[in-house]
């Protein structure tokens, strides 16, 4: 597969967000001394589509169940509201504030969470609207300037996030999403107590990069002396830029974290459907190379399942209209559902 670069990187030394509206989802990454601190993705189709962070919604009353209760918002989906309105009953409709997107488990679907609120009704905010909101700067990036998000390691830093791998200085970090929380598993061959320490730096990098929310343990080597302990704690508390809750390291190395769950983590996102993760990509090669390209006729050939996406949502006509090409799909029965071409 071709991989479309820019020539001319910036150095950025202040924290800037680039943001990408691309086909079939947005994409942001915030960087800093020339290093990505965050990647962000938004998609809204499939199983990714349903009731988003922030936005206020229309619900019915479903049934009461301890303090809170079940509702149907007006798209359909059903939620929870986390506490039962004073004065309603079952039927009755109100207004509802998404506090936490649902999430999509490898084995359950958790319904979104809600709140009652008295304010009209009102759309999510969108990646764009949160990223202007943070009073960063936000350059939008452009097929036709290159391909920016490269520059900083993005694709390299969706591999990992996909693998569940992270390298550090001398070590890696395993992680897995199990049902309770996300675990990091913490490997390396250094002496258990400089591992210890570059870890939990590395985890709390990991932790921000992947947008992990909710319940996070992290199994470090065990360390005996309760003195070194602390300061592997105290290294991670310098490090972690996300308002959390923590216990200490105990002596089998086991530290947990407590944070704020509002929407998926990038790991969730992505490893929930792979041939979209695909379809996505090959539409953003394809547009990056219409622009090095003077064919009017460029093909994108991959796996019968990858096609399907691509024409299932009508994301060949967008591509067309915003590369003035015209493209067609080849089934190609690749090895790996992961290849696809573009000519």
């Amino acid at each position: 597969m071709k991989r479309v670069f820019c020539s001319i990187m910036q150095d950025i030394t202040l924290p800037k967000w680039f943001y990408e509206e691309g086909i079939g989802e947005n994409r942001a990454i915030l960087v800093e001394n020339n290093q990505m601190l965050e990647l962000r993705i938004e998609r809204n189709f499939g199983p990714f589509s349903g009731p988003k962070y922030g936005a206020i919604m229309r619900a019915k009353l479903q049934k009461k169940h301890q303090d809170g209760g079940f509702i149907q918002l007006e798209d359909g989906h059903e939620a929870i509201i986390k506490k039962w309105p004073v004065g309603f009953t079952e039927g009755q409709s109100l207004n509802v504030e998404i506090i936490r997107e649902r999430l999509l488990e490898r084995t359950r679907e958790k319904p979104a969470v809600t709140i009652a609120s008295e304010r009209d009704i009102q759309n999510a905010p969108t990646l764009l609207d949160r990223l202007q909101a943070s009073h960063i700067e936000v350059e939008k990036c452009a097929a036709h300037k290159g391909d920016i998000l490269v520059q900083y390691g993005w694709y390299e830093i969706l591999e990992q996030a996909e693998q569940g791998i992270y390298p550090f200085t001398n070590g890696q970090l395993i992680i897995e999403q199990c049902t309770a929380m996300t675990i990091i598993d913490v490997d390396g061959d250094e002496d258990n107590v400089i591992l210890a320490k570059a870890a939990a730096a590395a985890c709390a990098k990991v932790i921000r990069l992947f947008d992990l929310q909710s319940i996070v343990g992290i199994d470090f080597p065990s360390i005996e002396a309760r003195k070194k302990r602390m300061q592997i704690a105290e290294i991670f508390d310098e490090s972690m830029m996300i308002p959390c809750e923590r216990t200490g390291v105990n002596g089998f190395g086991f530290m947990q974290i407590v944070m704020k769950s509002i929407s998926p983590s990038l790991l969730e996102l992505l490893r929930r459907d792979r041939a979209a993760n695909i379809a996505l990509l090959a539409l953003r090669r394809a547009e990056l190379e219409a622009f090095q390209s003077m064919a009017s006729q460029m093909s994108i050939a991959a796996h019968p399942r990858v096609l399907h996406l691509l024409s299932d949502h009508g994301w060949l006509n967008i591509l067309t209209d915003r590369t003035g090409r015209n493209w067609q799909l080849v089934e190609k029965e690749f090895d790996d559902i992961t290849h696809f071409e573009i000519f």
